[in-house]
């Protein structure tokens, strides 16, 4: 399906949407999560790559001698305790990010809300 045998309608959507994802791109509030997620994601990766070369190092050994299995099973906890606290890192994180936004959300709001008030009392004073 192209784009340009899309319904004036749909491409105009199209184009919102996308115009709309720039936005939210060029937020603060969503680099205080994408950031953190790329930088704990390229750590975490390094950090796994790094234990899981020495399993791999390891596990060749074992073929030569098989009570070896004690370390093997050590890095692998690590491993794991790793990954669970990168998982809490990023929920924490997302739910912060979900926090500030609604907190802006509500200020945004009161503002507009204070906005119309006075508008309304303005256009009531002008028709008096």
């Amino acid at each position: 399906m192209s784009i340009f045998k899309l319904s004036k309608e749909a491409k105009e959507y199209w184009c919102a949407f996308w115009v709309k994802c720039l936005e939210n791109l060029a937020s603060v509030k969503v680099w205080f999560f994408i950031l953190p997620f790329i930088v704990s994601t390229i750590i975490m990766s390094i950090l796994v790559g790094y234990h899981l070369d020495f399993i791999k190092h390891a596990l060749e050994a074992i073929v030569e001698k098989p009570d070896q299995l004690t370390p093997i099973l050590k890095e692998m906890k690590t491993i794991t305790d790793m990954f669970i606290a990168w998982c809490t890192f990023t929920v924490s994180l997302a739910g912060t990010v979900v926090v500030v936004r609604e907190v802006f959300k509500v200020s945004k709001l009161k503002a507009l809300n204070e906005e119309d008030k006075e508008n309304t009392e303005e256009i009531k004073k002008m028709n008096v």
